[in-house]
């Protein structure tokens, strides 16, 4: 399999509402290697665990900003999420599908996570 496979500490990923990209964390086990690094998959969208603080969260659909108007200070982003949403699934890791470039994964609050960098790469090693 080849193309772009987002990694543990070295894949960026950016909500549309944050205030900050941030790089992708903590692979857990099993998962695949993107050189010696472990790469993602559809299951790594834990927030704080995979998926952490974005800076300042902008969406006004967020309850947490209902005083931006008086104070216009954003409120702490706080992800709210479930799983990404592969763009090709059928290339898979233990049943799992990787993420990579086109991947993305929605934010209860209304943002758009999606990967801003990822390790280009010639095949996935199992």
């Amino acid at each position: 399999m080849a193309g772009n496979a987002v990694n543990s500490g070295t894949s960026t990923i950016k909500c549309s509402y944050g205030s900050a990209p941030v790089p992708f964390l903590n692979v857990e086990n099993p998962s695949y290697m993107v050189g010696e690094t472990p790469g993602g998959t559809i299951g790594n969208a834990i927030p704080f665990t995979n998926i952490p603080t974005f800076g300042q969260c902008m969406c006004m659909d967020n309850p947490e900003n209902a005083a931006f108007d008086e104070t216009g200070v954003y409120a702490p982003c706080v992800p709210v999420t479930e799983s990404w949403i592969p763009d090709e699934p059928n290339i898979t890791f233990q049943g799992l599908p990787v993420l990579d470039k086109a991947t993305k994964c929605m934010c209860d609050w209304g943002g758009e996570i999606s990967v801003e960098t990822a390790s280009e790469i010639g095949d996935f090693v199992s």
